[in-house]
Formats: C-alpha cells, structure tokens, sequence
C-alpha cells in the first residue's frame, strides 16, 4: 500500500518484525500462541 496506513501486518511482514521465518510465525498462528486472522484479497505464502 504505497501512501496509505495500515494496523494490519502480513505473515511476511511480522516475521521480519519478530526476526523469524515467516513459516515459523504461521505455525505459531496454528498452534494458538499468537492471534492471526485471514484477510480476503492477501497474499498467501509458505
């Protein structure tokens, strides 16, 4: 989003945030330890 902002973060975008790989992030997300939502019309990684 160029010129716009955002509260929304991708996996991929978090994963830099917290210095991890970006699959390590959404495992966590499957395994409840951090709260994640699917957002239609993103892009899908891992």
């Amino acid at each position: 989003m160029i010129g716009q902002h955002s509260k929304w973060l991708t996996a991929r975008e978090a994963a830099s945030y917290l210095k991890v790989e970006p699959r390590t992030l959404l495992l966590w997300a499957r395994e409840g330890r951090i709260k994640g939502y699917v957002l239609s019309g993103t892009e899908r990684i891992g």
